[in-house]
């Protein structure tokens, strides 16, 4: 039985799900309102939380993939203030300044709007943006570095 509900949860993890992102607004770390049309192209979001040690665990690997050069799709994560647990703006701001990981590109959803089209069930998730700006797909959980890039690869 175990198995089996493990089976439905990786299916259920790998839907495809649609709707586009233009009425979701991102703030940076600087305050500056972003959307998903300022990163032109098809693009990786790692969505985290502060206080998920997975997330934390896997966060060395995400900063190395939004630095890597050529890659053909961009590479950002993001944080829901507030929502989910999640420290607040300010409180999470001064935290993210302690850690070692602030070169990655992560901007605050204040209204968790992202949560919510991408059905968020769990810390990490990774969600992949097709170029028109849409949720080609949503994978909960963990992956490596070689499965983004080959996920990214099969979303036009």
């Amino acid at each position: 039985m175990k198995k089996i509900i493990i089976m439905l949860m990786l299916i259920f993890s790998s839907l495809t799900f649609s709707g586009d992102l233009d009425n979701i607004v991102f703030k940076d770390q600087k305050g500056q309102v972003k959307t998903i049309k300022d990163f032109k192209g098809k693009t990786y979001i790692k969505l985290w939380a502060s206080w998920c040690p997975t997330c934390l665990y896997t966060m060395d690997h995400t900063v190395e993939l939004s630095k890597e050069k050529n890659l053909g799709f961009n590479a950002i994560s993001v944080v829901s203030p507030t929502k989910k647990g999640e420290l607040n703006e300010e409180d999470f701001k001064k935290w993210f300044k302690g850690t070692d990981w602030t070169a990655l590109p992560v901007l605050m959803d204040n209204q968790g709007s992202l949560i919510k089209k991408a059905r968020l069930r769990g810390y990490p998730t990774n969600v992949f943006i097709d170029s028109e700006g849409n949720i080609a797909k949503v994978v909960t959980g963990v992956i490596s570095t070689k499965k983004i890039k080959e996920e990214m690869s099969k979303i036009k």
